[in-house]
């Protein structure tokens, strides 16, 4: 692992909760951001994480923004967005942004579940290609 990435996790791990809650907030400006950016119109009243989106009347997401700084995202981070779809959000796509990484049962359940799960720094390209993708 580079230096960096060490010096990194380090500063994550000693960040107190007001940081760590500032650093949250920060991590979904930066998604609501690239969201805009490409042309969407993004309802940010929603609960803390989530975000709701669209491009067009046709093409509206759901994302859900999980910042971590120890642990992977579990099984169940796909199964709850996945039930909120289901319930409020009928035919919406799914999306779970982070900046950690996924275990490998969250990558399992989100692909039966069809939840997209992406890094932050792929976002943008993977929000782009769906979309086009069904035009």
């Amino acid at each position: 692992m580079p230096e960096h990435s060490k010096e990194v996790k380090q500063l994550k791990r000693n960040v107190g909760p007001k940081e760590f809650l500032q650093n949250c907030k920060a991590f979904r400006d930066s998604i609501q951001e690239i969201l805009v950016s490409i042309g969407f119109h993004v309802d940010s009243s929603k609960p803390q994480g989530l975000i709701y989106s669209g491009r067009d009347k046709d093409y509206k997401i759901i994302v859900r923004v999980k910042h971590r700084t120890k642990k992977n995202l579990g099984f169940d981070d796909p199964e709850r967005l996945k039930s909120m779809i289901d319930t409020y959000y009928s035919g919406h796509e799914g999306f779970i942004v982070t900046d950690c990484r996924f275990s490998s049962n969250c990558e399992k359940v989100a692909k039966t579940m069809m939840i997209n799960l992406c890094k932050e720094g792929m976002f943008k390209e993977l929000v782009l290609n769906r979309f086009n993708a069904r035009n």
